[in-house]
């Protein structure tokens, strides 16, 4: 459906070496640090983080949800970008790595959180988002220590240095902090977040009926329940985490920055569960269907929603799906079991167990990617230029880039890569 569309460029840089490719020049030149940043930014910045997901799990989620010839809102949003995920030790991208390059705007090694190549700390959109007096927000389907949202909080070497990433994320000042967990925690560090000022949260009933703006909710041990196990009366969904992040987020009169990650797309995709994968990923949509509406009513907040790299080289080969859309159904459980249906009769290939070098979806929401041209190709690292961009109420300029060799010698890279890859990863 989408294609990686590469233009004509008025740059073109030359590939000398694999090394080359994994160090080219980041297509934007935006001032980044807090000090270069207007003292009148404009509001809000919700951003969507579907960990894994591709294009190919973007069309599986609308097949099952919406139809063949139906579209997720997402996809009909501003713009619609590619992105390339390279680290910078490796042309297959860890959330680690990718996540630090989105939060920071700078390409570091697999692994890595919230350090450059050189272990020096970075300065990210949080930072740069308080440094304003801006209230800020993280969610997780997965865990709030895990690498996704930790790369927005924390400066460590290895991504599961849990015990360093606690204390860290304990001492960060994020305002809303949402995910699985709990079991991480002691409970000297529960009493410390709560005299911080937080409500500490542990299931949907006490989300529901909390009316604070500074929120640590911990909804299960380790990962939250996936959708097709999830209790809809106990545990809250991405989208209810999301609806809440943004009414506390959203009493702060100098504004916001929000992200919300969705991150067991990325682990049923490592264990090829197709029909898990469709759920995790519809149940991410529907997040981000929620801050649309919000957005939508204030032309402040921009939504930008994108991946980290893509999970499992999926690609959807065919159905037999009937016209019956989950919609039509009223109930919640009545909604999953079509879903689940539905999923059964879609078949798909997957390429690999790990991560790939595959470009992944950028959809942009807001007059301020009026100008962006559709199916523009661009880096991770710029989403963070993209961000500082829009805070600093810069007019967003993107110039395309290509390569002379790097279609020749990719395939020839990427297998280069995906052995390292692979050999790290035992």
């Amino acid at each position: 459906m989408f294609s990686n569309v590469l233009k004509k460029s008025k740059t073109i840089f030359v590939v000398l070496s694999f090394v080359s490719v994994l160090l080219i020049t980041p297509i934007l030149s935006i001032p980044t640090t807090a000090e270069s940043i207007s003292a009148e930014p404009v509001k809000n910045i919700i951003l969507f983080i579907g960990d894994g997901m591709g294009y190919e799990h973007v069309k599986l989620a609308q097949w099952v949800e919406m139809g063949i010839d139906g579209v997720i809102e997402a996809q009909n949003l501003t713009v619609t970008a590619n992105v390339t995920t390279y680290s910078a030790d490796n042309i297959v991208t860890d959330s680690a790595a990718a996540a630090t390059a989105i939060a920071s705007g700078t390409k570091t090694n697999n692994g890595y959180v919230g350090l450059d190549p050189d272990l020096n700390p970075l300065e990210n959109i949080v930072d740069i988002a308080k440094s304003f007096g801006k209230s800020t927000g993280l969610i997780s389907t997965v865990g709030v220590t895990h690498a996704t949202p930790a790369s927005f909080y924390a400066h460590v070497e290895n991504r599961y240095d849990y015990d360093i990433i606690e204390s860290q994320v304990i001492d960060s000042g994020v305002d809303v902090l949402m995910g699985g967990g709990s079991s991480y925690f002691t409970s000297g560090q529960i009493t410390t977040i709560e005299s911080n000022g937080y409500s500490v949260l542990y299931n949907r009933n006490e989300l529901v009926a909390d009316s604070s703006n500074k929120i640590f909710g911990l909804f299960a041990p380790g990962y939250m329940d996936l959708e097709i196990d999830r209790d809809y009366l106990q545990t809250p969904s991405i989208a209810e985490m999301t609806s809440k992040a943004i009414d506390a987020l959203d009493n702060d009169p100098d504004g916001f920055f929000l992200m919300i990650e969705a991150g067991q797309i990325d682990l049923e995709s490592h264990d090829w569960a197709l029909t898990n994968t469709a759920l995790e990923a519809i149940a991410f949509f529907e997040a981000v269907n929620y801050a649309l509406d919000y957005a939508k009513n204030d032309s402040d907040t921009i939504v930008i929603v994108t991946a980290d790299h893509e999970t499992g080289g999926l690609t959807l080969t065919g159905n037999t799906l009937n016209e019956t859309l989950p919609a039509e159904r009223i109930t919640e459980s009545e909604k999953r079991a079509l879903r689940i249906a539905r999923a059964s009769n879609i078949t798909a290939t997957w390429s690999d167990d790990y991560h790939t070098s595959v470009d992944i979806p950028f959809f942009g929401y807001g007059d301020f990617f009026s100008d962006m041209e559709n199916n523009t190709l661009i880096n991770n690292i710029d989403v963070f230029e993209i961000m500082t961009d829009y805070y600093n109420d810069f007019p967003l300029v993107i110039n395309e880039f290509t390569t002379i060799s790097v279609l020749v010698i990719l395939p020839i890279i990427t297998s280069i890569g995906l052995a390292i890859y692979k050999k790290k990863k035992k």
